[in-house]
């Protein structure tokens, strides 16, 4: 197994004369210096998913946190843990072959993530794409003027656009319940290419939740084939990436 050594640590510290160190994390009986980068450019690696590599993955850097060996400490993606719990705070290997693993900050919770604004392939009834992010999640079209709908059954779909690049743990799409409730069955669910999972229609049933599993991405996306699509309400449901 490969363990990070006092070497490791010490290489990570150096050349750091515009570092400003930010917090002291108590590690045993030593002090290590959290560090963040006060320049333009923020290089602190601690929630930015791009640079963090995955644990399935021995590329650049090769180690011995493996699910196998390591079972329910939550190895998925690139996600940042503390495996082995040796350290008082998770942390993760980097992409940069020059710096092994960095520190992490992991949210107390998820939030509900906000929309910069959102489109459709057609608009029908006057059911206009911003409607699904408006706050409002009557689901009585004829009186909320809350939800969007398209022009026809056929390839639909909506695409909300985050205000932020962020790792979607859920996605709620809340469901019209005065008419044709059943229109919603097989709508994927997607954060940007990754496909999050398919709704299944249950009578009676008003918000579905999708589990998107941490995909990270800018735009929230619900297609659907060979139906309308109605959307009364859709909230996304996790952590921004800073400065993105």
């Amino acid at each position: 197994m490969v363990e990070q050594t006092a070497r490791e640590k010490n290489q990570n510290l150096s050349g750091a004369t515009n570092m400003l160190v930010k917090q002291t994390l108590d590690v045993g009986r030593k002090k290590i210096g959290q560090i963040k980068d006060t320049g333009t450019k923020d290089l602190n690696q601690r929630q930015n998913w791009d640079i963090l590599q995955e644990w399935s993955s021995q590329s650049p850097h090769r180690h011995g946190y493996t699910d196998d060996k390591y079972p329910g400490k939550g190895l998925d993606h690139n996600y940042c843990r503390n495996p082995a719990e040796k350290y008082s705070e998770t942390w993760c290997y980097t992409t940069d072959p020059n710096k092994r693993w960095d520190w992490c900050v992991v949210p107390d919770c998820d939030d509900e993530l906000k929309f910069d604004s959102a489109t459709q392939k057609s608009i029908g009834w006057g059911g206009a794409a911003d409607r699904a992010i408006d706050g409002n999640t009557n689901g009585l079209y004829s009186n909320g003027n809350s939800c969007t709908h398209s022009a026809d059954h056929e390839v639909n779909w909506w695409n909300g656009k985050l205000s932020k690049r962020s790792a979607v743990s859920r996605v709620l799409v809340h469901n019209r319940i005065d008419c044709c409730s059943n229109r919603i069955d097989s709508a994927q669910v997607y954060v940007d290419d990754t496909l999050c999972g398919a709704i299944s229609y249950e009578v009676g049933k008003v918000v579905y939740e999708v589990d998107c599993g941490g995909a990270v991405g800018n735009n929230i996306i619900v297609r659907q084939n060979g139906e309308y699509l109605t959307l009364c309400e859709v909230q996304a449901i996790g952590v921004s990436s800073p400065g993105q």
